[in-house]
């Protein structure tokens, strides 16, 4: 009797600790993919503040941006140097501006 009790307790055991590295893999998991998510997220809102601020810009003033630093300082376009790169090529005042936003 004594063994079939020790038994069934390690079986429990055992069990638990299975559902608990499952439950556990599966959110870790989740986790991954919503930051991949957001990361992709980041990057596209970024290209549109930019893209908005350039179109803004050539409404109010009449011509195109000719660096992003201009936008940085005059419209408010902030981002994190760090973690995405910007590349703005404008080649005419009167022609819109390549914006290229990527992740380092």
């Amino acid at each position: 009797m004594k063994g079939k009790n020790i038994r069934q307790m390690l079986k429990g055991l055992l069990l638990s600790s299975i559902t608990l590295v499952v439950f556990i893999t599966i959110l870790l998991k989740g986790f991954v993919y919503f930051d991949g998510v957001n990361q992709v997220q980041s990057k596209e809102l970024l290209e549109q503040s930019v893209r908005k601020a350039t179109v803004e810009c050539y409404a109010v003033e009449g011509v195109y941006p000719s660096t992003l630093e201009y936008l940085e300082e005059n419209y408010g376009i902030i981002y994190d140097k760090d973690k995405y790169g910007v590349e703005y090529g404008c080649w005419s005042s009167n022609i819109m501006p390549t914006i290229v936003v990527y992740k380092k």
